[in-house]
């Protein structure tokens, strides 16, 4: 990759965006794997979906870094999903759509439901990475996992990391309690490669 591109200056390790944190992975010590690609009709030997382990973690909140490339789609059509799979089997839908929670690699900016949280500009080409929050329902239910699919559409949604608020009785979360955990295995699926680690926010 060059610069034009914009993924080799995503900056890597622990970063913050936008307020919360996150951890991304440096590809240079993970063997070239630094995030999730998934298919679209632009690429179709991308896999469909990646299963993402979450430690039956209970999360009051999950914060997404994400993008999509070709992403000229209308805002109504889902062009991915994250199927949140609790630990009891029930599962919940998040639809991802271009321009409301994430928004294209190439002319990123704030849409109806996420925030530009990175933004990097080579010449005349400005790109960026969306910051998606999204509020469980059922904080008390343990997740025991993330899918990331894609529907298949021209997108290619990216993921990049996650951070897990983590839910607490007393809710007493403050930046000065955040600590890693990796959470996320690294996994090759196809052509595609997975991120490794969950920021979690634990009160």
């Amino acid at each position: 990759a060059d610069k034009k591109d914009g993924f080799t200056s995503l900056p890597t390790g622990r970063q913050s965006f936008r307020g919360i944190p996150f951890q991304i992975l440096d590809p240079s010590r993970n063997q070239g794997r630094s995030f999730v690609v998934l298919k679209g009709s632009r690429k179709p030997a991308f896999p469909e979906a990646v299963s993402i382990p979450a430690g039956y973690l209970k999360a009051s909140q999950l914060f997404f870094l994400h993008t999509c490339r070709w992403g000229g789609t209308p805002p109504d059509v889902t062009v991915a999903e994250y199927n949140v799979i609790y630990g009891d089997g029930k599962v919940e839908v998040i639809p991802l759509r271009v321009g409301v929670e994430l928004s294209n690699f190439f002319g990123a900016d704030d849409t109806l439901a996420s925030s530009l949280a990175w933004w990097h500009k080579y010449k005349a080409i400005e790109m960026g990475v969306s910051l998606f929050g999204w509020r469980n329902p059922r904080p008390e239910e343990p997740i025991q996992s993330i899918l990331f699919k894609s529907r298949g559409r021209m997108p290619v949604p990216i993921l990049f990391a996650i951070t897990v608020k983590v839910y607490a009785i007393t809710q007493k979360i403050t930046p000065r309690d955040e600590r890693i955990d990796t959470l996320l295995r690294v996994v090759t699926t196809q052509r595609a490669t997975i991120l490794g680690a969950v920021m979690m926010l634990a009160g």
